[in-house]
């Protein structure tokens, strides 16, 4: 059986809302977007980051 890890009932997240939600700082995930760790997209001087892009970040660092 596949594992699923559900990410709250919001569909995108500013970087501030995904820091909340990992239990970083905002610095951090900037760095994992620019190592291409975590997937965002760039709305003018914004990112956002989809619920399964967070998905597949802590099931990828659950796994090892």
């Amino acid at each position: 059986m596949d594992s699923i890890i559900f990410v709250k009932q919001k569909d995108i997240f500013t970087v501030r809302e995904a820091a909340d939600y990992l239990t970083v700082c905002p610095k951090t995930v900037y760095k994992l977007i620019r190592q291409k760790e975590l997937d965002a997209a760039k709305f003018g001087r914004n990112y956002k980051i989809t619920a399964d892009s967070l998905s597949r970040y802590i099931f990828k660092n659950m796994v090892g």
